[in-house]
């Protein structure tokens, strides 16, 4: 089974896994992005992140969030502090992604990390 995907601005890469409880999601968002409101941006509508609501004054830029954003056609967002990956389910929740999911996006993390800028 898949997991959620916590891209860090230095470039560190971990994996946990969401409650299965919708209503106990946030905290353990809070925790992984260091802070008190979240936001959530769609990259398609099965995969999205979650980020903080108040990143670009508190937090570091985050390229390879923002990199995996523009490959999926967020070419003007740029992403700060810790972004969490998640799946969505058919109801609109924040899920684990899963195994394919997860798979593609490791593949553009991966081609990043291959072809800087």
């Amino acid at each position: 089974m898949g997991a959620t995907l916590v891209l860090n601005p230095d470039g560190a890469l971990i994996e946990i896994n969401l409650k299965q409880d919708v209503n106990e999601h946030l905290l353990p968002m809070y925790e992984h992005i260091g802070c008190t409101a979240v936001t959530y941006v769609a990259l398609t509508d099965r995969i999205g992140l979650w980020l903080d609501e108040d990143g670009p004054l508190t937090q570091r830029p985050n390229v390879l969030a923002s990199r995996l954003g523009w490959q999926y056609g967020l070419v003007r967002e740029q992403f700060y502090g810790p972004v969490l990956v998640c799946g969505i389910d058919g109801a609109g929740n924040s899920t684990d992604l899963t195994d394919f999911q997860q798979a593609a996006v490791l593949t553009h993390l991966v081609d990043f990390i291959d072809h800087p800028l």
